[in-house]
């Protein structure tokens, strides 16, 4: 059966407005999957402890805080705020940068900022702008522990502080650039608990945290 040229064209017509209205409706889908996962995770988290690094120049320790915000409400993602408190215990070492035989464990605090976006239902994308690496470490809060075949006095130890201070924080800036590389990518993200915890991959690693006030 041949249909008039009339109503070929009008079925063409209708045939490509369906197409159209149906990539628009899977686009407003994939946004509002987006908004939703946005909206979810917007907030504070906190990761339970654990090992950093643990190589050669001693053991570092420590618990990741994320702040997601969103740029405007409805939107698909925002700012983030990645906070690490750290401890870091460094080994005895009369070669170490000092000269000096005794072990360290420094308490340290680090922080980087960036922008986040959802890409899809589970996924976020993160860019962490590294000139906004901070790391803080309080030469009062730097403890030296002789050793006691050295003959190393208290008061030697305490006028090194300032220099032992800066020398791992000078190591934690390298490390935790290399550290909070593995967030660029966070993959199979899961609001769980009625909003109160929080699964992410980040570099093939599994993170769980707990929201924080709420």
């Amino acid at each position: 059966m041949l249909f008039p040229q009339r109503i070929v064209t009008d079925m063409k017509k209708l045939l490509k407005l369906l197409m159209a209205s149906g990539v628009i409706l899977a686009g407003m889908s994939s946004c509002d999957e987006k908004a939703a996962l946005a909206k979810d995770v917007a907030g504070s988290w906190q990761s339970g402890e654990t090992e950093i690094f643990n190589d050669n120049t001693g053991v570092v320790t420590g618990a990741d805080n994320l702040t997601f915000a969103l740029s405007e409400e409805g939107a698909p993602g925002g700012t983030v705020t990645l906070t690490t408190n750290m401890s870091v215990e460094r080994p005895s070492d009369p070669t170490g940068p000092l000269g000096r035989p005794f072990s360290v464990s420094v308490a340290a605090t680090s922080t980087i900022q960036g922008s986040w976006a959802a890409v899809d239902d589970d996924e976020i994308d993160v860019h962490l702008d590294a000139s906004t690496l901070a790391v803080n470490v309080d030469p009062d809060a730097v403890a030296l522990t002789m050793d006691p075949l050295a003959g190393t006095t208290v008061a030697n130890l305490d006028s090194i502080r300032p220099q032992m201070a800066d020398f791992v924080k000078a190591q934690l800036v390298t490390k935790m650039r290399t550290y909070y590389s593995r967030f660029a990518r966070l993959d199979d993200v899961k609001v769980r608990d009625k909003g109160a915890s929080l699964r992410i991959e980040a570099g093939d690693k599994e993170i769980v945290l707990r929201r924080l006030g709420k």
